[in-house]
């Protein structure tokens, strides 16, 4: 998860024991991808209301 702090930089919240660390660090690189509208309101809609959460 992160969030965008100004138009030029983002804000990741990164966990050691994640894949995503484990496989930006194998790696060396990631890609950051920014939702629209429409998908964030998806995103928070199903992590609020998931119903196997």
């Amino acid at each position: 998860m992160g969030t965008m702090q100004e138009r030029d930089s983002v804000a990741l919240n990164l966990t050691e024991t994640h894949k995503t660390v484990q496989n930006i660090k194998s790696r060396g690189a990631f890609t950051v991808n920014i939702a629209d509208a429409a998908h964030i309101f998806c995103r928070f809609f199903l992590h609020y209301h998931h119903p196997f959460k």
